[in-house]
């Protein structure tokens, strides 16, 4: 008798569902739009605020229409809601959407907004669906900013590229050039082809407005494919043209105003336009042919009939129906409470860093103006820095940064931190007992118009980390397991003269980080001490 209650009652429910969606759906939709506020006015600021994703804001708009170039074949396509495919898909999203609010890691929030669609539509329509909403769902990944600053394995390829290409234009027009990796030195000034310079993220908007154009455009898979690259080729030659022309703008016109040129027009974006056009110029080449992607294929029409197996009552069916969306607003509502309720606290210094000694070892400090150092880490929620200098005359320069929570623009492991500090760095090891020993990042910066020799490591909840991805990974560990998002970067520097050798720098610098590390842990807050 209860199984028959229940079977009639999930009858009824989807008898509902069936004559009135829209109730169901905005319920779904509702949550959802909840849950990913913060995401969705995340996006719109990046958007906005960068020349080079701009294109975010048509992302969704073009992912929409791929939807309804497929809506001939959605009608055709029967609803199989999927608990094995849908439910694990949805926990994955969750975990990254609360790990990255946990650890302060936006990418994996965003990266959870496609996932979480996907998903949805496993466990609410089927296996089905999901293959024919399959490139619109994928094509949402180009409105996230998946490569950021400072990111080498990524720009530092296209940075030697673009200087390559640079420096052989400006010989092949006379100019002297002499090139150093991504530095250019030209009689007048140095350039530097930076990370935000590499052209990847101008890239990233090609292949987005690529993809649609090539699609709509082109009625073959190669000839989409042969679309896209060529754009893509075309666009990497240009930031090296764009380089070259810097270079003879600074050439004649020395540091004087914008490197980039009358009306900044030599900016990355020019990479952009020169892209865009390619595109175009290409599609008009390469054919008009309108392409058949978004028609029902009738070889597939007998994939979309249940067969005999699958066929299920109008009763079972109910049951499956109610299941899938019953589930699907529990989990975006535990979903939403999780990501909301939870916060970690914020962890102060054990003492003030003004009060750090000023005699360390053998060597004697005095504080200085925090607006005297360019390497500072913006954000942070207290600043030391001071110069030491020992009874050979050596002056070390000791700054600390240290953040007693981490959020959305205000990291410790930033693009900032990455673009400063993370410049080929080394990673040494300095021993410390017999048993123990510590790890820390070695450097030479080019600061202004000088050079720096740096010794810098992170301390995150009394744990000593090294390189960015190891500290990132450490945040996210120590926000999930402790509830802290607290942590320091400690950097020892000196500017590097002509009568100094590498060799008695790093020294020095790592007399001073011994005799240093002892004290600091007193300041720093650590369980893991």
């Amino acid at each position: 008798m209860e199984r028959s209650k229940y079977l009639s009652q999930a009858t009824e429910w989807n008898s509902t569902i069936i004559k009135k969606p829209s109730t169901f759906i905005v319920v779904v939709a509702g949550l959802f739009v909840i849950l990913y506020l913060p995401i969705f006015s995340a996006l719109v600021k990046m958007w906005w605020g960068s020349d080079d994703y701009n294109h975010g804001f048509l992302v969704p708009i073009v992912s929409l229409y791929f939807v309804w170039m497929k809506r001939d074949q959605l009608r055709l396509a029967p609803i199989r809601p999927s608990y094995l495919g849908g439910l694990p898909v949805i926990i994955l999203s969750s975990a990254l959407l609360l790990m990255g609010k946990l650890g302060s890691a936006t990418l994996l929030q965003e990266l959870s907004l496609p996932v979480m669609i996907a998903g949805l539509l496993l466990l609410l329509a089927g296996a089905g669906w999901l293959k024919l909403l399959a490139l619109p769902i994928g094509y949402l990944l180009f409105m996230i900013k998946l490569f950021g600053e400072g990111d080498d394995r990524f720009h530092w390829p296209f940075q030697l590229i673009a200087a390559n290409i640079g420096v052989w234009l400006l010989h092949l027009m006379g100019f002297p050039a002499y090139q150093h990796d991504q530095f250019i030195e030209l009689p007048r000034v140095t350039l530097e082809v930076a990370s935000a310079c590499s052209g990847v993220r101008f890239l990233m908007s090609i292949i987005a407005i690529g993809i649609p154009l090539a699609i709509l455009t082109q009625s073959t898979w190669p000839r989409r494919i042969c679309l896209v690259l060529f754009g893509v080729l075309i666009a990497i030659l240009a930031n090296g043209f764009r380089v070259a022309l810097i270079g003879i703008w600074t050439y004649y016109h020395g540091t004087n105003g914008d490197v980039h040129g009358p009306l900044h027009i030599l900016q990355g974006v020019f990479v952009s336009w020169i892209g865009f056009i390619a595109l175009f110029a290409g599609a008009w080449c390469l054919g008009r042919n309108r392409g058949e992607w978004g028609h029902p294929r009738h070889a597939d029409d007998n994939a979309m009939t249940p067969s005999a197996k699958q066929q299920l009552t109008d009763e079972e069916h109910g049951v499956v129906r109610f299941r899938s969306w019953t589930l699907a607003i529990a989990l975006l509502l535990v979903t939403g409470s999780v990501y909301y309720g939870v916060r970690p606290a914020p962890v102060p210094l054990q003492h003030d860093l003004d009060s750090l000694p000023l005699t360390i070892g053998s060597w004697s400090g005095y504080a200085v103006n925090l607006e005297q150092e360019p390497l500072r880490v913006p954000g942070a929620d207290q600043e030391l820095l001071r110069l030491y200098r020992n009874p050979s005359g050596r002056i070390l320069t000791l700054y600390i940064a240290y953040f007693n929570f981490q959020e959305q623009g205000r990291k410790l492991v930033g693009y900032q931190t990455l673009e400063r500090f993370h410049q080929g760095e080394t990673v040494v090891t300095l021993p410390a007992g017999s048993e123990r020993s510590y790890k820390l990042n070695q450097a030479v910066l080019r600061v202004g118009q000088g050079k720096r020799f740096v010794l810098f490591w992170y301390d995150l909840n009394g744990r000593m980390a090294a390189g960015s991805y190891e500290a990132k990974l450490r945040t996210l560990w120590n926000a999930l397991t402790l509830g802290r998002l607290n942590g320091a970067l400690v950097a020892v520097s000196a500017p590097v003269t002509q009568k100094d050798s590498l060799e008695r720098l790093s020294s020095d610098g790592r007399q001073f980080v011994e005799n240093l590390l002892p004290i600091l842990h007193l300041y720093l807050p650590g369980a893991a001490r």
